[in-house]
Parts: structure tokens; sequence; C-alpha cells
């Protein structure tokens, strides 16, 4: 069926003003999962496709907030004309003003900035130079980045890692237990104690394991590989599941075969309402399912009718989970 004008303008404005709320600094776990919600029409997906391409060409002559602000301006008096070709008007009359703009940012941004995130909720951060880190439940990184450096340090927790491409610019990630090194690509890593996962999505990594990164050789990762710093002895570089490793971003924890202790440490990541397991005869039982982040009821509710346990609900709000037999 074709789209009416009036639906295809409505859809392009919605377009660009997700696009401008999406690359702002700091965004919270609701804005995504509506964004998420919106985008499942196809036709909301294929305009946000073309603002996004608008916008990546756009950036790479410094436009930032300011071009979308013009995008969205621009849309919504766009009129009949094409999506991309609004955009792509706008966005490069507004390149002067929105270069200006960002050198300013620079020198606000050389001291370091601290992004931290309560349990439960998730952020999508820009930095300065164009890329973007989805930060998970309960975790906390330090940003140093501008024209001369990109060094972040992850003092807990989980985050994503969108590296805008620069070979001139190292980006940095550093944890207790290694540093990895980057120009421009997707990965995650996961702090948890006195290990780092990471998980290579989609580029190259170099990977130092230790603290004394510099002591040992470094180890390269490809796409769909993972490897798990600080441990003794050292680990190798092991194909994953990207898929299930990584539903986290849409809001989700899927887990198969995967010890009933450890989906359950997975669970209490998003939640005050903490699970506790009183059954260590199934700490080892296997879960298999796929539950929505923070969804402790649902979670419950599976595995009492999958095993013999029995939910209490204690005086603090969390909740044990004891044996039937």
């Amino acid at each position: 069926m074709t789209d009416r004008p009036d639906d295809t303008e409505r859809i392009a404005r919605e377009a660009a003003n997700w696009a401008a709320r999406l690359n702002g600094r700091v965004i919270d776990t609701e804005t995504l999962e509506t964004f998420a919600q919106w985008r499942r029409d196809p036709r909301n997906a294929h305009a946000y496709h073309q603002v996004e391409s608008a916008w990546s060409r756009a950036a790479d002559f410094g436009a930032d907030r300011d071009i979308a602000e013009a995008t969205r301006a621009a849309l919504a008096r766009g009129g009949k004309r094409g999506i991309a070709d609004t955009i792509k008007a706008y966005a490069w009359s507004g390149g002067l003003v929105a270069s200006l703009a960002v050198a300013g940012l620079f020198i606000a941004l050389d001291r370091p900035t601290t992004y931290a995130t309560a349990v439960g909720e998730q952020k999508l951060i820009r930095l300065a130079d164009g890329s973007r880190v989805h930060i998970n439940s309960d975790s906390s990184l330090i940003a140093r980045v501008d024209t001369t450096r990109r060094q972040l340090e992850l003092e807990r927790g989980e985050a994503y890692f969108e590296v805008a491409h620069d070979p001139s610019l190292p980006f940095i990630v550093r944890t207790n237990r290694g540093r990895i090194v980057a120009t421009g690509t997707r990965f995650d890593v996961d702090r948890r104690d006195n290990e780092t996962r990471v998980v290579l999505t989609d580029g190259r990594v170099r990977i130092y394991d230790g603290p004394d990164a510099e002591a040992r050789p470094a180890v390269f990762l490809n796409p769909g590989e993972a490897i798990t710093l600080g441990r003794v002895p050292y680990d190798t570089p092991r194909h994953v599941d990207i898929e299930m490793v990584m539903n986290w971003l849409s809001g989700h924890l899927v887990f198969h075969q995967t010890p009933l202790a450890v989906a359950i440490a997975e669970m209490n990541r998003y939640t005050v309402r903490k699970i506790r397991l009183e059954a260590s005869g199934l700490r080892d039982a296997e879960v298999d399912g796929r539950f929505e982040i923070g969804d402790v009821d649902g979670f419950l509710g599976a595995v009492t009718e999958l095993f013999p346990l029995h939910a209490v609900k204690d005086a603090d709000g969390s909740i044990t989970l004891t044996s039937t037999t």
C-alpha cells in the first residue's frame, strides 16, 4: 500500500526527531524502548535509515547536535521534498555553525567526564569524537576524549562501544585487567570482579592482558570472538554467539543451557529485588529462555515451573528460592 503524502511527511518528521534525540549526549532506557517500538514499523525503520545515512555523511564535516536541530527543522518544513534531499541541503548549510560548536565542545570536554548508571538503568552517550557508548546497568565509565586523545576507563559494569574511525587517534579502553585498543570498530567490555570479558562484533581490536599491559604480546580478536582478561592461565580468543551475548542492547536476556546460578546472577544485575538461591543441588541446572530485562516475576515463574523450587519474598524485598524436595 502506498503511503499518503501526509503520512510520508509525518514519518519523516518523526525520524528526524528521533535522530536528534538519539544523537544527544545521554539517552535513558525509556527513550530507547519507545524508539524500538516506533521502529518496528518498516516505514519508520526505512525513514530512520535515510536520516542516519545523511547524518553520517554530514558528520564527516564536523556536524553534531546543531545539524540534528537543522535536520529536524528542515523536515518539519520540508513539504513534499524527499527525505534525503531535505536533510542533505540543511546538513551542508549548517556545517560551518556545527563545526564551530563542536570545536568549543572539544575544549569543554578536555576534562574527564564520568558516566554512571543505577541498577536497572541503561544509557546511550555520544562522545566528542562521534563515537557512541551504550552503558549497561550498574556501570561507571570515565571518558577523556578530545582532539588529542580518546582514553576511557570502565570502572565497573559493562559498555558497548561504537568507535568513530580515526586511524591517527587510537580509542583506548582500560579496566583493572588490561587494555583494549581500536581505531574504528564495535566491541563490548564487561568488567566483573577480577575478570574482564571483551567481545568483538565488528572490525578488529588489539588487546593487552594484565595490569602490566606491555609485558605480553598483544592479542587480536576477529568479529564473533571473545576473550576474558585476568585469568590464570591466560585465556585465548574463542567464538561466541554474538546475538545471545549482546541481547541486553535490545532489552532482553537470553539463556541457553546456562547454569541456574549464572542466570540468577545475570537477572540480579538489572533489579534491586535480588534473587537468592538456597538449593545448592540446582546451581548447575541448565536454564533456557528469553526474558525481558528486569522481569523478575517472569523469570521466577519459569524456574519454579521447570525445577523443584519455591519462591519466598523476604522482608527486604528480595526473593529466596528454596528446594521443594
